[in-house]
């Protein structure tokens, strides 16, 4: 039960009918940002195939997004993972993300938390992860060369296509 004292709701139909401005109702709102964006991707040292997720190999000023609303970083990495004797090489990736999908460590946590519900993730291995994030409007700045270079040597467990359906979630 809730209860409340003294409550005086105004509505308005103009932007200037209150005596509060904005920034006094809601000091801290989200803001939406944008993040670079590239990929590239080989599966088996073959092209990535997949139509429906292409790659976009140019990392430049002219790839860049704007993200979901709540998105609060930009991730840079690479990944190698292999399920069923399929490699799946991400030689680099830029994109916008969030907390989950800010270092190796938070996305072996947001795998575990899904994997109950895939039984792809048994056989999927990732043999290396590296990732880096920061936050703010297209911070994620360091070419495909920098991030495809990037090194932290953290080996986890996770299924390449729950990975993709998780990426193209939150990114859509």
């Amino acid at each position: 039960k809730i209860t409340v004292d003294k409550c005086d709701i105004k509505t308005c139909k103009t932007d200037d009918c209150n005596d509060l401005a904005i920034k006094d109702i809601n000091p801290n709102p989200l803001q939406q940002i944008s993040c670079y964006t590239c990929k590239k991707s080989t599966v088996n040292g073959k092209p990535n195939p997949d139509t429906s997720d292409p790659d976009q190999p140019e990392c430049s000023e002219s790839h860049k997004k704007v993200c979901p609303l709540g998105t609060d970083i930009c991730i840079s990495g690479n990944v190698e993972m292999e399920n069923g004797g399929n490699k799946t090489d991400l030689e680099y990736f830029k994109d916008c993300g969030n907390q989950n999908m800010g270092s190796c460590a938070a996305f072996k946590e947001m795998i575990k938390k899904y994997a109950s519900v895939s039984k792809e993730l048994a056989g999927m291995k990732i043999q290396s992860c590296n990732i880096e994030s920061c936050k703010g409007d297209l911070c994620n700045t360091k070419s495909a060369k920098e991030v495809s270079a990037y090194s932290s040597g953290t080996p986890l467990a996770v299924n390449c296509f729950l990975l993709a359906a998780i990426l193209t979630c939150l990114w859509s």
